[in-house]
């Protein structure tokens, strides 16, 4: 990002905005190879969540905490995705840093089979299975997991100087502001690749509790796959 200040963007209305949102998403995706594979990756991911969500075979106080957390997860994924196709890569990482805290509770939840405890705390506040507790409890996966929200918290939730990075772009050689979309393949990039880490922790604690029931899981093959061209798709 350049230090000089950036052309003042022209007053619009924001029906306007919205209309600009679109149109910035297509000429993300068209103009970057990276936010093509990363947008075909997700979108694999997201249909084979929404296929499992669609049928779980479980017991009703274990299929209602799956649904509900994943439901919730995959909405703030979602909606990330389609924010971060705007250019609006700080406000996708508060979405996914959301959807990254249920996926962690998630996982807690189906690797001590708290389903019942789970069930009981949505409606009140998180006591036993918060996200700082659901890290510690999923160990190794649990500090990656933390990582990675700090990096999401860094760019997305605080007024820090990674945010402010984004408070402007260049197309074509000139500096704008960044008001509610910009013309930046880049910071679409960059905000789908967060994504990507997210979708398959979702799909694999789905695994997980198939598993636990010696249930078949109906997207092995599609979650394999997924598995092999996760590098690819996080490339640069």
């Amino acid at each position: 990002m350049s230090a000089e200040p950036p052309a003042a963007s022209p007053s619009v209305t924001l029906d306007e905005i919205f209309r600009q949102q679109d149109s910035a998403a297509a000429q993300n995706v068209e103009s970057s190879e990276v936010v093509q594979r990363r947008l075909g990756f997700l979108r694999e991911a997201t249909a084979l969540g929404s296929t499992i969500l669609a049928a779980l075979p479980f017991e009703a106080e274990k299929q209602h905490a799956i649904r509900v957390l994943s439901s919730d997860a995959w909405s703030s994924l979602i909606v990330g995705v389609r924010v971060g196709l705007w250019g609006n890569a700080p406000e996708t990482f508060a979405l996914l840093r959301c959807g990254v805290e249920t996926a962690s509770i998630l996982a807690a939840a189906v690797e001590q089979r708290r389903y019942k405890t789970a069930v009981a705390e949505f409606a009140q506040r998180q006591r036993q299975l918060s996200f700082n507790q659901a890290v510690e409890a999923l160990g190794e996966a649990g500090k990656r997991i933390v990582r990675l929200h700090g990096d999401l918290s860094n760019f997305g939730s605080h007024a820090t100087g990674d945010r402010m990075r984004f408070a402007s772009y260049r197309y074509d050689g000139e500096a704008y502001d960044r008001l509610g979309c910009a013309l930046d393949p880049d910071a679409s990039a960059m905000a789908l690749e967060y994504a990507l880490d997210l979708s398959l922790h979702l799909l694999s604690t789905l695994e997980t509790a198939y598993l636990q029931d010696s249930k078949i899981f109906p997207g092995d093959g599609k979650l394999k796959s997924l598995r092999k061209n996760f590098a690819q798709a996080r490339a640069w």
